[in-house]
């Protein structure tokens, strides 16, 4: 493993020295440095997922190289992502203890389940899409496609039904990850500056809405007055885009307490096993109850970093842990660092939940931090998606998780969910002896 980097000489960078860095005079030092861009973000994709059976080719995608300057990818594993999505039609919700159940009657059907192309730790493997769509026990559609990308380069495997009358719809959905740890390189990381044009698309992708987060594209007031309070009024992009990513994850860290693991199980199946999906307050209640999960600290942070001008997506990925009997479901934040000179992007993770975990106070800013670039467990962690909800006209019930659906003429105004998700090592065969 690459050797940790000597400390910077911070030391006498303390909070109130930072607010000082902040100030406008501090940005003007630099002489010839052109000020950054504002955030002009690209509209997401407003296409939304058509019902109609016709195939498209899948869209054209070049992989991001597997390490910058600025991040190591170390311990490889191979994993194989495997969800089933199961919905039961139904009069009225099982939570009131009773339910008369129905029939889903529709003239077009789709299904749509996340991939996660690419992460700071982790890349599909294109190709590897497979699945089944099912109207009770006949399977429907066994050849998914994929349409995207959307926001925060977000991409989604489609599955379509024709005439369909049936009481379960049952999506079974597989793809393969690589995943690795990761290890910042944060000295040159800190020499960065903010770009002075554009950001790449999928960077620029994430100032777009998204629920939970930012539902209008603009910050919540509550994530905006926090910021303002936190910089004191003074323009953030003053100090260098990784400072300030991790003096606002700082910052997140102590104001929150963590609450719950953020699932929300279907108590109304014996034991209360199964999950129904999660269970999200979202970044502005964050703010006000000042406590919430994992999942609730990830939106915030990711709310804070766009409100500071900084492009951020939440992570979700699958922890293989042993000692579950269930598959953990887990939340983070990237950000984005430009190195427009090299026209290099490196997307930076940040494990706000395990920071916050480890400490309730922040960390000295002139060292490492674990779980800020530097994160020794996502080689065991799978990434599948970049949204609780999907950014187009689709729909889950009860909770958001993470897939997505939508029938014509209406959707049945109720049903019950039950969510599966399952990680497994990927089988490596090699090539064949002679």
């Amino acid at each position: 493993m690459p050797a940790r980097p000597s400390r910077r000489p911070l030391a006498a960078l303390t909070l109130s020295a930072l607010l000082c860095a902040l100030a406008p005079h501090a940005g003007a030092q630099t002489g010839s440095t052109a000020a950054p861009a504002q955030p002009n973000p690209t509209p997401t994709n407003p296409a939304q997922p058509s019902p109609a059976p016709a195939k498209s080719p899948p869209p054209q995608y070049k992989a991001p190289p597997i390490e910058s300057p600025y991040l190591k990818l170390i311990r490889r594993r191979e994993w194989t992502v495997r969800a089933q999505i199961t919905l039961q039609a139904n009069y009225d919700n099982l939570y009131r203890g009773f339910a008369n159940f129905d029939r889903f009657r529709f003239e077009s059907m789709t299904m749509i389940f996340p991939i996660a192309r690419s992460t700071a730790s982790s890349r599909w493997r294109p190709g590897s899409a497979d699945g089944s769509l099912f109207l009770d026990q006949t399977a429907v559609d066994t050849s998914p496609t994929l349409i995207g990308p959307y926001h925060s380069g977000a991409i989604y495997a489609r599955y379509d039904a024709q005439d369909g009358n049936a009481r379960t719809v049952r999506l079974v959905h597989t793809h393969e990850v690589t995943a690795w740890d990761t290890f910042f390189n944060e000295l040159p990381a800190l020499e960065v500056p903010w770009p002075t044009g554009p950001w790449p698309d999928d960077a620029m992708s994430t100032f777009g809405p998204q629920e939970y987060i930012n539902p209008q594209g603009a910050p919540d007031a509550p994530v905006a007055d926090l910021v303002s309070l936190w910089t004191k009024g003074q323009d953030p992009k003053s100090i260098s885009p990784v400072l300030l990513a991790k003096w606002l994850a700082g910052n997140v860290q102590e104001y929150v307490q963590l609450e719950g693991d953020g699932v929300n199980r279907a108590y109304y199946v014996a034991g209360g096993g199964i999950a129904e999906g999660v269970e999200l307050k979202g970044a502005a209640a964050t703010v006000v109850d000042r406590r919430g999960s994992p999942h609730d600290m990830a939106a915030l942070l990711t709310a804070v970093y766009r409100a500071a001008g900084l492009p951020a997506r939440v992570v979700i990925g699958i922890d293989d842990d042993p000692e579950r009997r269930s598959r953990e479901v887990r939340s983070w934040v990237e950000f984005c660092l430009y190195d427009e000179k090299l026209d290099i992007t490196t997307w930076i993770p940040v494990d706000i939940a395990r920071l916050r975990a480890r400490s309730s106070r922040m960390l000295p800013l002139d060292r490492p931090w674990e779980y800020f670039g530097t994160h020794d467990e996502l080689h065991e962690v799978v990434p599948f998606a970049f949204h609780f909800i999907p950014p187009v006209d689709v729909r889950s019930y009860n909770s958001p998780a993470f897939y997505g659906w939508r029938q014509t003429p209406l959707n049945a105004p109720y049903a019950t969910q039950f969510l599966d998700l399952d990680v497994n090592r990927t089988v490596q065969r090699g090539a064949p002896k002679p």
